[in-house]
């Protein structure tokens, strides 16, 4: 695997964490959206500035539910939408984005295989 200047010799998670304070927002998405990413990283990237990057911690099915639950009150729909796509993320809070103002975290909860048919 070819990890780039400087990061040969560290572990991988070592290295998500390294990626996880990149400048660029659309490789802390990616960080976010892996599942291997560790657990504290992924509570520091769903407070992030930018939305997708939050919206990436939203779609990771190894994101903590009290994080998700965070996440699923966000005043950006794009984050909401992303957590209502996740398949991990607990009944309570799909039955809460179901009835969303905004028709596309609907539909993402729509969408999701693991929302119960009665929602």
């Amino acid at each position: 695997m070819n990890m780039g200047a400087g990061m040969t010799d560290q572990a991988p998670t070592d290295v998500l964490r390294t990626l996880a304070a990149d400048k660029d927002p659309y490789v802390r998405v990616d960080v976010g959206r892996n599942a291997a990413t560790p657990i504290d990283v992924l509570r520091t990237l769903a407070t992030d500035r930018h939305p997708y990057v939050r919206g990436g911690v939203g779609r990771n099915a190894a994101t903590p539910i009290d994080v998700l639950r965070t996440l699923a009150t966000d005043r950006d729909e794009s984050v909401r939408c992303a957590v209502g796509r996740n398949a991990a993320a607990p009944i309570d809070v799909l039955r809460t984005l179901a009835t969303d103002y905004d028709k596309s975290v609907r539909r993402a909860v729509g969408g999701n295989p693991a929302t119960p048919i009665d929602v």
